[in-house]
C-alpha cells in the first residue's frame, strides 16, 4: 500500500483537501463530521510542517 501511495499519491493535495473539509463544519464536535478527520494535523506534525508544534519547540529551546 505504501509503495502505491508513494508513487501515485499527493500528500500536499490530500492535506489541502482535508483543510477544506474542516471548513464545512461549524462546530467542534468532530465525531459527527463526515467525511472529515484531523489526521492531516498529525501528518503535518510528523513532517515538521506544523507551525504550532514548531513554535512550541522554539519556545522550549530558548
Amino acid at each position: 500500500m505504501y509503495s502505491i501511495l508513494e508513487k501515485y499519491g499527493n500528500q500536499k493535495q490530500a492535506i489541502t483537501y482535508a483543510k477544506k473539509l474542516i471548513l464545512n463544519h461549524n462546530c467542534n464536535n468532530f465525531a459527527i463530521h463526515n467525511p472529515c478527520t484531523r489526521v492531516h494535523l498529525l501528518v503535518e506534525e510528523l513532517n515538521g510542517d506544523s507551525e504550532a508544534l514548531n513554535e512550541q519547540i522554539k519556545q522550549k529551546s530558548e
